[in-house]
């Protein structure tokens, strides 16, 4: 028999589980959230950082070197510097001329920025037709339209964020410039979804999917080398990426991670060679829908999953460098219309 006191807690338990979803907050969601992420990235970055070091190190070394040897043929270091700040300023020249090129950008984008609004509503209609044709069975597919919260890191990069069914967005932007910058943790926009599998005594198999469309326009910029024997270089990754969360958990963890979380949108490389180079400036616009998702997620019975729906830039520069993502102007935006879950199998 059981015992009045058994029921007791059992009761409690029960009630604790019904109400976890509803105490997760957009601020306790950062801070767990914040600690996962920053222990990952530093883990990720410390290898690159520490050949990035060791070959910094190394140049110094040879251009300490190398430059008695030029004063020693006959170079005029003043006149190689004088050299250099002319160039320098044609570089920024040229800069201040590509970054007029966003009105042109606006109206290309203007012309086409119903496109993915037609696809997105092809694709909830496909979603809920399918949860149609068997009436009687619990939704194979099950569509959040409305993230829990939209979160940038860092915050000053966040021009404007709206949430809405299927409209919410974000509009961020930053320039920034850089000198021998080791790769750092990278600027991120996220919309987040916070799911709970509402059954008792049923574990839900998921396979999980999002869609997440970012217009903008980047740009990486590197200055001359100065008499550095190896070529300056700038490098600018962005990446569309989806991050599950077993909030279940406590702390809260993240399962095996697989390749398909990551989506690649671009990757800019500007090189500029020898003393005399004006140095490099890569650009290009972005305008298109990433698919990131993660197959076979087991949600125990009332666990709640928080889902993470990311943009994210990362750069690094050898030399002198200067960035640039913008995804803020006109209809510019990195938009998430949904994270879709697919119940493959409850046991």
């Amino acid at each position: 028999m059981i015992r009045d006191d058994e029921v007791e807690i059992q009761s409690t338990l029960e009630r604790m589980e019904t109400n976890l979803m509803a105490k997760i907050t957009p601020s306790e969601v950062k801070r767990v959230i914040s600690a996962m992420k920053n222990r990952r990235e530093l883990a990720l970055l410390q290898a690159n950082r520490e050949r990035r070091a060791q070959i910094l190190a190394s140049q110094r070394k040879v251009e300490k070197r190398l430059q008695p040897l030029l004063t020693k043929v006959g170079l005029d270091l003043n006149k190689i510097e004088k050299i250099e700040t002319i160039l320098v300023e044609n570089q920024k020249e040229l800069r201040r001329t590509l970054e007029k090129r966003t009105t042109h950008v606006d109206k290309v984008f203007a012309r086409i920025k119903d496109t993915f609004r037609h696809a997105i509503d092809a694709r909830v209609k496909a979603l809920e037709l399918a949860n149609r044709a068997k009436p009687r069975a619990a939704p194979t597919f099950i569509l959040l339209d409305t993230p829990f919260f939209i979160w940038a890191e860092p915050s000053n990069w966040l021009i404007d964020s709206h949430v809405s069914r299927k409209e919410s967005f974000a509009k961020v932007r930053f320039t920034e410039s850089a000198k021998d910058q080791l790769p750092r943790i990278p600027h991120r926009v996220s919309f987040y979804y916070v799911w709970q599998n509402d059954e008792s005594d049923t574990t839900a198999l998921l396979n999980v999917a999002t869609y997440l469309v970012l217009k903008g326009w980047c740009e990486a910029s590197v200055g001359p080398p100065d008499l550095r024997p190896i070529p300056a270089r700038a490098d600018l990754d962005v990446s569309a990426e989806l991050a599950l969360f077993e909030w279940w958990n406590q702390p809260p963890t993240s399962p095996l991670f697989q390749k398909s979380q990551t989506a690649e949108a671009l990757s800019l490389t500007a090189s500029a060679f020898g003393p005399f180079s004006s140095g490099d400036t890569e650009t290009e616009n972005v305008f298109n829908g990433y698919d990131p998702r993660y197959s076979l997620f087991a949600v125990p019975p009332k666990g709640v999953a928080v889902f993470q729906v990311s943009m994210n830039t990362l750069y690094s520069v050898y030399g002198s460098g200067f960035f640039i993502a913008d995804f803020s102007f006109r209809d510019s935006l990195v938009l998430c219309p949904y994270l879709q879950l697919e119940l493959v199998t409850s046991f």
